[in-house]
């Protein structure tokens, strides 16, 4: 049997069933089943007859499927290449191959590749370019199943592949293994991440194929960015999954807040030397799959050897294993002879369903790397090392290439690979040599689960207490995105030699490690805080884009880590901020004052709303400086520093969701309640369109409403004054705007005093609420972050006490005390000491105010319903509403900034209920199949 004839009798028992799913698209058995069989029929149209050999350069994609089937269904020998490969590779492998068509499937940009080739095909089918809409019956051509199918490369590290032809009898026989061996099904959903190139490709292929199932297609950059590749396979709902080693690491590299994979039944490892402690981290992160270690190599297609780990695996060296169905492994000594057990040797693999031999310039030539026995099999030698326990289980020791003598000894770099990998803080590690002769050396390349806490040297020190002194890497190499991977997910070696070789190439490399522990903690907690690992000691806030609500947070983190956060922190790079850092005091904890301002300023707001006292009037004039002032701080500063405009406009992310939510579910309740809709809050426009007769939870939110055309009018004003005057200094145009716009500011109340509408009269609420008058207010905190002396302190105080004076004429004493207060506290105190303990409420606070500020009322609500219904009554009801709103408002805050995790419980929890009555309802269809 030929391996489509499985697919085309899958297609015939199930025309309508899903085979293939791909962005958001799914491809049923037919539609797979028509498209293979028109290219097909393009094959032999072009000329392509049984026997030729066809080129697939492909991305990963559907089309990548129905061009192999189709290639098969002609008759034809088919080989994948990468398109990512560089047009010198693929003539190396074309010259082997010599084919006799290429077929293109993906975008237009890949005929460019065809182009480059030194001596193309005269065919060449672009398969987006083909007519596809035929509908007539091919009729596929006899062939025979131990006629060559496929050739497929080695993995190429060494920088010379070699082209490997095999035939359908050892496939088709694999994954009728497979699927029995393994219990897989067509209720399984397949992936496909194997490297485009290489043997596991057609596993992943075939074998969902073959039994009905679907098989899930990623994007390429869905398997190498972090964290993609784990939100995937949750997405997908994937439950049957072949990787490499490399690609666990990038898979545990992700995104902790992505839900646990419970769909995932079976792990299939190749490729690479497993280590127990990767199985162990992946349990975490699909707790229900069970891991199967294979081996093998291109020379025996597939899986050679398989080795089922037990649900707890110890810390031993992970066995290749046993022959799988038609194999058996042995180990010889360098005189090919079976050695003793226990014993070291090269491994070799004994079976009847070996490849073809290797094509060599367009022929297939017989094989010089195997030896045939005395019962008609074949014997491959593969070049690894191992040795075979008491159990009849092959432990690999590496290649034997990994052998090498550095100073007179002999060193095993799979030894030290291992040590590395054992390593807790590290997720995945390599031990390569560079140089030559005399300056011949060990590297280590690591990459860390999180930041090296205490650095290379710790790293250093721990390796000379596990490894002979000859054997201790002389270089680490930290790899913070993770160790470069090949398109068949193995490591790159390569690239990590020329990184050694070149070490200011630009290449995925980061080294962040500081000789000081306190650099490194701050780090980790930093990146929690933006949710990036690009952060080094160099880093600043400001630098990384930070804004008013990671302020609190990035703060907070430099505080536990330092105690006494220097002034200026924002711009300072991380090392020195630690090395600024004032000493901790046992008693008091050090408050950024524009962090006490928010925090006190919205106590009163809100207690105002609720009838505690009149400190509250004004306090928005408070929040609007020191909003401007953070926005300088970190906005301002950023778009200097990058010279793009869009990081003006980077709160808008967080502000605009929360506040529409919240408007919208307003205008809701005021429908469900049969009343009119208030339009201002669907259009975010309150605080254009207030007036004193609108109730409290209209009007209330005209604060967030300014805000939000702040930070619009902001960077429109910012972005025009950069194109008149390019060249004019930042901070005295920033000056010349601010005093233009307090202008406006003082002289709307005068221009408006005689209109014949008491609407626009002075004092009113539109004066106070208005986004134009106050962007005054916003360009003076913006103003204050921008100073540097005393003198300009001085000038911007005075101009300040002025602003007040003119305040408590135009609107209130306590708007006039909110400007005066805050500028003196900003410019004179940016730093203010409370109670150790009090701290932590302040920062709550002060981190929470657009939250608290939003959920006011509705936090209140609870309260108010429950003290109505038990008819209590108290003057000390409005601090009850006000405490009962400002707590609300953290817990909502804090469940906002927690909703992935929030949404992982969640998620698990459903998963846990849809698997449960999954694995119930089998359990009850086997039951009624098979009746005791």
């Amino acid at each position: 049997m030929r391996i489509q004839d499985t697919f085309l009798s899958v297609c015939e028992r199930k025309p309508s069933s899903p085979c293939l799913k791909f962005d958001a698209r799914t491809y049923s058995y037919r539609d797979v089943r028509d498209r293979s069989g028109q290219v097909a029929w393009h094959l032999t149209q072009a000329g392509i007859i049984p026997g030729d050999v066809v080129a697939i350069i492909a991305e990963r994609g559907p089309e990548l499927i129905w061009s192999i089937l189709g290639v098969l269904r002609a008759g034809a020998i088919f080989t994948v290449v990468d398109s990512a490969y560089p047009a010198a590779r693929i003539n190396t492998l074309f010259a082997q191959v010599r084919p006799n068509a290429i077929i293109t499937c993906g975008g237009a940009h890949l005929k460019s590749i065809v182009y480059a080739l030194t001596s193309p095909p005269d065919i060449h089918l672009h398969l987006a370019d083909l007519d596809m809409r035929r509908k007539a019956e091919f009729n596929d051509p006899a062939t025979s199943p131990d006629a060559p199918a496929y050739y497929l490369f080695t993995s190429g590290s060494t920088g010379h592949p070699k082209v490997v032809a095999c035939h359908h009898t050892p496939l088709v026989r694999f994954v009728d293994w497979h699927k029995k061996t393994f219990d897989l099904s067509a209720r399984d959903q397949f992936t496909l991440l194997s490297g485009l190139s290489h043997d596991p490709l057609l596993r992943d292929i075939f074998t969902p194929l073959s039994v009905g199932a679907v098989l899930n297609i990623p994007a390429q950059s869905t398997i190498t960015a972090p964290g993609a590749l784990r939100t995937w396979l949750h997405k997908v709902k994937a439950t049957v999954v072949h990787l490499t080693p490399p690609m666990g690491q990038l898979l545990l590299a992700g995104c902790p807040k992505v839900p646990t994979l419970k769909a995932i039944r079976r792990f299939f490892w190749g490729g690479d030397q497993l280590q127990a402690g990767l199985v162990t981290e992946m349990k975490t992160v699909a707790p229900n799959a069970e891991h199967i270690n294979f081996y093998g190599s291109t020379e025996t297609p597939q899986a050679a050897a398989f080795y089922r780990l037990p649900s707890v695996p110890s810390d031993q060296p992970i066995p290749l294993g046993k022959g799988s169905d038609g194999f058996e492994l042995i180990i010889v000594n360098t005189d090919k002879q079976p050695v003793a057990m226990g014993e070291t040797g090269e491994i070799a693999v004994k079976s009847a369903y070996l490849s073809l031999g290797y094509a060599r310039n367009g022929q297939i030539s017989a094989p010089d790397d195997r030896h045939h026995s005395a019962d008609g099999q074949t014997i491959y030698y593969t070049g690894d090392r191992g040795y075979m326990n008491a159990d009849g289980q092959v432990i690999g020791l590496g290649r034997a290439d990994d052998q090498i003598k550095i100073r007179g000894y002999r060193v095993d770099l799979s030894e030290i690979t291992a040590a590395l990998n054992a390593h807790p803080d590290l997720c995945g590690a390599i031990a390569l040599t560079t140089g030559d002769g005399d300056n011949r050396r060990i590297e280590a390349f690591v990459s860390p689960k999180y930041p090296l806490i205490h650095g290379v040297e710790a790293l250093r020190r721990h390796f000379a207490s596990v490894l002979p002194v000859y054997m201790v890497p002389s270089k680490f190499w930290v790899m913070e995105h993770g160790l470069p991977l090949l398109p068949n997910g193995k490591i790159d070696r390569q690239a990590l030699i020329a990184l050694a070789s070149e070490p200011d190439k630009d290449l995925p490399v980061a080294m962040a490690e500081s000789d000081d522990p306190r650099v490194n903690t701050l780090i980790g907690g930093w990146r929690k805080v933006f949710q990036r690992r690009d952060i080094t000691p160099d880093s600043t806030f400001v630098g990384l884009g930070g804004d008013s609500l990671s302020y609190v947070g990035a703060f907070l983190a430099a505080e536990e880590v330092v105690g006494g956060v220097p002034e200026g922190w924002q711009s300072l790079p991380l090392k020195d901020i630690v090395a600024r850092a004032r000493p901790r005091d046992k008693m008091f904890a050090a408050i950024d004052s524009t962090i006490m301002i928010r925090a006190v300023a919205i106590i009163f707001l809100v207690g105002l709303h609720f009838g505690l006292g009149t400190w509250g009037n004004g306090m928005t004039t408070a929040l609007f400086i020191v909003s401007g002032f953070l926005y300088g701080r970190t906005q301002w500063d950023n778009m200097f520093a990058s010279g793009k405009f869009s990081a003006l406009l980077k709160p808008l992310k967080a502000i605009l969701p929360a506040t529409f939510v919240c408007s919208v579910a307003v205008v809701l309740i005021d429908m469900a309640k049969g009343g009119p809709v208030y339009w201002p809050m669907l259009t975010l426009t309150t605080d254009m369109f207030a007036s004193p007769n609108e109730p409290l939870r209209h009007t209330l939110y005209w604060y967030t409403h300014d805000l939000i055309k702040l930070i619009l009018l902001t960077a429109g004003v910012q972005w025009g004054l950069q194109k008149l005057w390019p060249n004019t200094d930042r901070l005295r145009l920033t000056i010349g705007v601010m005093l233009g716009l307090c202008a406006i500011r003082f002289g709307l109340p005068t221009l408006f005093t005689d209109m014949p509408v008491d609407y626009f009269a002075p004092n009113t609420i539109w004066l106070q609420l208005n986004p134009v008058s106050n962007l005054a207010l916003f360009y003076m905190g913006i103003v204050m972050s921008q100073l540097k002396v005393d003198l300009s302190k001085q000038t911007m105080m005075i101009l300040c006490l002025i602003t007040g004076s003119i305040n408590s004429f135009y609107f209130s004493d306590h708007s006039a005390l909110g400007v005066i207060i805050s500028a003196f506290l900003i410019m004179y105190v940016p730093t203010i000491y409370v109670m150790r303990g009090l701290s932590k409420i302040v920062y709550l606070i002060g981190g929470a105010t657009l939250y608290i500020y939003l959920g006011q009322i509705w936090m209140a609500k609870p309260l108010q319903y429950l003290l109505g219904h038990t008819g209590y009554h108290s003057p000390l009801m409005p601090v009850l509403e006000t405490a009962a709103a400002v707590a609300g408002g953290i817990l909502l805050h804090q469940m906002v900034d927690k909703w992935p995790q929030i949404q992982s419980w969640i998620t698990d929890r459903v998963d846990d209920i849809r698997l449960n009555g999954a694995q119930g309802h089998e359990t009850g269809a086997q039951g009624q199949h098979h009746p005791q």
